[in-house]
């Protein structure tokens, strides 16, 4: 016999092999130095998994007040600190921007969702220079501009 389920509820995914893509949560204190274009790696979490090259196609310039991929929030061992609204939604503690790659290597059939980090190549940023822009953001978000 049939069995009801609920309608938010997946039942499968379809995914086109060929085109394959990471999605990865930025920082606010980085996103600033993402550019579409930029090359990148892709370093799965476990010793079995090769790591990818990947290239950065799209940024998106609103933060991400709720996502539905759970393997990247802090209750479920990811790395973005997450805390639960009155809806009973992971909410963000920080503001965290997604960030589109498309893998440039053959990728591997995992059949599965793999977390990891990913790192992007791009211009060396002094010490003084992020203390600087942390100050201004700070600043500007307590002036309330």
């Amino acid at each position: 016999m049939g069995q009801w389920i609920n309608k938010e509820q997946a039942l499968a995914y379809v995914i086109d092999p060929a085109g394959e893509e990471l999605h990865a949560l930025a920082p606010e204190t980085d996103v600033g130095h993402l550019h579409t274009g930029q090359s990148a790696r892709f370093i799965p979490e476990g010793p079995d998994r090769p790591s990818l090259e990947a290239q950065v196609v799209e940024i998106r310039d609103i933060d991400e007040r709720s996502f539905t991929v759970p393997y990247l929030f802090s209750v479920y061992g990811g790395e973005v600190p997450v805390r639960e609204d009155a809806n009973h939604r992971w909410k963000p503690d920080t503001s965290v921007y997604r960030v589109t790659l498309h893998l440039v290597e053959s990728p591997p059939q995992w059949n599965q969702a793999v977390r990891g980090t990913v790192l992007v190549h791009g211009p060396r940023i002094s010490f003084a220079q992020r203390a600087w822009e942390q100050t201004a953001r700070i600043f500007i978000r307590e002036s309330g501009a």
